[in-house]
């Protein structure tokens, strides 16, 4: 079968780490696949290492027709049987390629779980129609879409998958700097302002000795940069940039912090715990199917409460039982729900009963 994953930025975040995940190890094996995208970026160069053919079509928006016409042409050359695509803007231009091209079939990830306005709404119900396949990578990404007009027979969910990568942790003594890592991309949903203010907290209530890294860029640096500055706290937090092998950063952390106000799922959140490294995460979107009284993997908080979040720090740093539950209950956790393989075959199937 030949797939073309469409997306508009092919840049460096979690959705382009599911599509390389998937286009590695399915390319050739399972399937011959292709990546088309609107504006340049990092993934274009990392898929084309692994042979993958790259194609740039202009995507000024979602009804762009001029995108779809070029698009339907591309996959008529390819001999494309099916497009996965991964936004809202992609999606509906690869819906209205459909309508030239009627046997290619559309299967649509979606990757956020933000509510549509009631027009997008209204657009999602009609072009529901022509959607062959859409997958929720979680209980309430498959939720909001059933709220924003999808057709909820349509949804499969599959978890995003990663590799069992177990690492040592630090023993602790007394001279011990405790690290805490925040590797999200600097913008407003992603919760660092709400952080930065609980690292403050932090630093009242406890003579613990700690440190907190910051990794990633984005619009949000800058004043992230500025409110440590206004807080005093340069000493306690730093600010390391992109991180091209992010898994060097990791072994060296004691507990991953993930703030954000909004996450379907956290694909960061994974990644840590398949090294065994606690996790304390906000109670938002679907990182409830992560972390739960089942998995006990994690530590989960009030996004915005900043003195749960200080208290939840301390409470994971001070109990060295607690820590190692955690980073045994992280990895059954990999193992049984969210491994590479389990979210490959299920993607398999799906790929296989659409075309």
């Amino acid at each position: 079968m030949k797939i073309l994953h469409l997306i508009n930025y092919a840049g460096k975040g979690g959705t382009e780490k599911y599509i390389y995940s998937l286009i590695e190890n399915m390319q050739e094996k399972d399937a011959q696949i292709f990546l088309s995208y609107n504006i340049y970026g990092p993934l274009v160069d990392n898929v084309a290492k692994l042979g993958v053919k790259t194609f740039q079509i202009k995507m000024s928006n979602p009804f762009d027709l001029m995108a779809a016409w070029q698009l339907t042409k591309l996959c008529k050359d390819l001999s494309i049987d099916m497009i996965h695509t991964h936004y809202l803007r992609e999606n509906y231009i690869a819906l209205l390629s459909k309508f030239l091209n009627p046997k290619i079939k559309v299967l649509y990830t979606n990757h956020i779980i933000n509510k549509d306005t009631k027009k997008i709404v209204l657009f999602n119900r009609f072009f529901t129609k022509g959607q062959d396949k859409i997958i929720a990578i979680s209980n309430k990404a498959k939720e909001i879409l059933i709220e924003n007009g999808h057709d909820k027979n349509k949804i499969e969910i599959v978890y995003h998958g990663v590799k069992l990568n177990k690492c040592e942790l630090t023993k602790k003594d007394s001279t011990h700097t405790f690290t805490l890592f925040c590797g999200s991309r600097f913008t407003r949903e992603k919760g660092h302002i709400f952080l930065i203010q609980s690292i403050y907290e932090l630093k009242k209530k406890t003579n613990i000795i700690f440190k907190c890294i910051l990794a990633n860029d984005g619009p949000m640096l800058e004043e992230c940069k500025k409110l440590v500055k206004s807080l005093s706290l340069e000493d306690t937090i730093t600010f390391i940039g992109f991180v091209d092998d992010i898994n060097s950063v990791y072994r060296k952390i004691d507990i991953y912090i993930n703030p954000s106000k909004e996450e379907a799922l956290g694909l960061a959140n994974l990644e840590v715990l398949a090294l065994g490294i606690p996790l304390i995460a906000t109670d938002v979107g679907g990182v409830r199917d992560i972390i739960n009284s089942t998995t006990n993997c994690g530590v989960l908080v009030q996004y915005g409460d900043v003195e749960q979040m200080a208290q939840a720090i301390i409470k994971v740093m001070n109990d060295d039982v607690l820590r190692n539950t955690l980073s045994n209950n992280a990895l059954d956790t990999i193992k049984t729900t969210f491994s590479l393989e389990s979210m490959l075959e299920k993607t398999n199937i799906i790929y296989k009963g659409m075309i």
